[in-house]
């Protein structure tokens, strides 16, 4: 890989009508934006993402390794087997139970040692050391908000089971240096409907940082993305600062402007009277 080049683009939004179970239909808006780690676009993107949900939404920056150490999995804490970049982490699990859900390693990398990683049945946590250096693999470093990372270890496949004991409708994320990974998204709505698995996320060029969103139409109670690799790909990515939370519903968005629209009038009839 190279160390500077820095690939910039904008996949515009889209909106993809769903059949879930029934006759019921989900309308799914997606938007992935992504430029370098210093462009300040993909940052663009999560502070009008964050901007359009209810106060309450929950985001997991991986910073907490405590709490990170009481979900994990078959968890090892601040190993160093060597000096290079793929031989040093924070912490690695097999999983790690989260504030947005569990994200669990499926499938680990599919030509094992052929990239120099190690520990390769497990997710990494990555990030700020005690030395003060920086840990992770070239390109994935997310250090421009000064935290940690969740690293896939260029698993071929990982599980993000999505559940945070109440209902949502929007989720969003950072991806650093995604390359060969898409991702499959399964929702679960609040009428016992789901949709089929849904192709998401687009394949991103090399050393970048992407802020991925998307929205329903309909309350969401659990889902699942998958990111698969692909057999014979060794590559990976970073994932940070993931949002779960709820967006108004289009109802009630009518009923706010239809009040404001009222209150207008009010206003006019007070003046002419």
């Amino acid at each position: 890989m190279g160390t500077n080049t820095v690939v910039k683009s904008l996949v515009a939004a889209s909106a993809f009508a769903l059949v879930a179970g029934t006759s019921q239909a989900a309308v799914i808006s997606f938007s992935a934006t992504y430029g370098s780690h210093t462009d300040g676009v993909a940052q663009a993107a999560e502070a009008s993402f964050l901007s359009s949900l209810h106060s309450s939404y929950i985001t997991e920056d991986f910073n907490d390794l405590a709490a990170l150490e009481a979900g994990a999995s078959g968890d090892l804490i601040g190993e160093t087997l060597g000096t290079t970049d793929k031989t040093r982490w924070l912490m690695a699990a097999s999983s790690f139970d989260t504030k947005v859900g569990t994200f669990s390693m499926t499938a680990p990398a599919p030509n094992p040692g052929s990239n120099n990683n190690i520990e390769e049945d497990k997710l990494m946590i990555e990030g700020m050391a005690s030395d003060g250096d920086v840990t992770g693999e070239y390109g994935r470093f997310v250090n421009w908000d000064g935290g940690n990372w969740l690293d896939s270890n260029d698993a071929d496949k990982i599980t993000w089971d999505i559940s945070t004991g109440s209902p949502f409708n929007a989720l969003g994320f950072y991806l650093s240096d995604a390359n060969d990974q898409g991702a499959q998204l399964k929702l679960n709505f609040a009428d016992g409907t789901s949709t089929e698995y849904l192709q998401i996320m687009p394949n991103l060029a090399d050393k970048n940082l992407a802020y991925v969103s998307l929205t329903s139409s309909q309350t969401i109670t659990s889902a699942s993305l998958v990111f698969n690799n692909g057999v014979g790909n060794n590559d990976g990515f970073g994932i940070d600062r993931v949002t779960v939370g709820r967006v108004p519903e289009p109802g009630t968005m009518a009923l706010l402007a239809l009040g404001i629209a009222g209150l207008g009038a009010a206003r006019r009839r007070q003046k002419a009277a």
